[in-house]
């Protein structure tokens, strides 16, 4: 992956408008605007090598700024669904759909309002404990969904707490941009 932005006409356009709207909005903590190109658009560009194709049907759970929901769209991710309930944040990714005309869908409802017929792929950035994650999309179970959830430094503690409740299968991969961070890639989620 080429990590400069000049590569990346799209998402270059998208980080000027996060900078000028987080100034009104405070979309993503004002510490990480300084380095948001590799804080939040490298960490979600480097879930492209764990997806199967451009056609899979990917669901941003709480994807607040659209990380990392509208940078794949950019990436040419043809069925991606930004899921956030926040209307001001709404209106933010609205406006990056309109600025760089991405395909994306954004949803400005709860997950539990969610009508999903195919198996979805659900991702997640700075969202939630595993435990929640699992404990809102359950009736999603039927359709055997896979995760791909960008963890922080207590992915280890979160998947312990969530084995008490459900059964999985996971992989991890380390993040690119923390190495603290991992990436888990969870399948086969029931209730114990």
């Amino acid at each position: 992956m080429d990590e400069n932005k000049k590569n990346y006409p799209k998402l270059e356009l998208y980080l000027n408008l996060l900078k000028e709207w987080n100034e009104k909005f405070n979309l993503v903590a004002p510490s990480t605007i300084d380095n948001a190109w590799e804080r939040h658009f490298i960490d979600s560009l480097q879930l492209e090598d764990l997806l199967p194709n451009k056609d899979v049907l990917i669901y941003d759970l709480g994807a607040g700024a659209g990380f990392p929901s509208l940078v794949l769209s950019a990436q040419g991710y043809k069925n991606v669904f930004a899921v956030e309930k926040l209307a001001k944040k709404c209106e933010f990714l609205k406006e990056v759909k309109k600025q760089l005309n991405l395909p994306v869908n954004i949803l400005n409802t709860n997950i539990s309002a969610l009508k999903i017929n195919n198996k979805p792929i659900f991702v997640a950035r700075a969202f939630a404990s595993l435990t929640k994650i699992f404990e809102i999309t359950k009736p999603f179970f039927r359709l055997n969904p896979e995760y791909v959830l960008l963890k922080g430094e207590n992915w280890e503690r979160e998947i312990e707490e969530v084995k008490q409740y459900f059964n999985f299968d996971f992989k991890t991969k380390p993040s690119i941009t923390s190495e603290k961070s991992m990436i888990l890639i969870i399948n086969n989620v029931r209730k114990k």
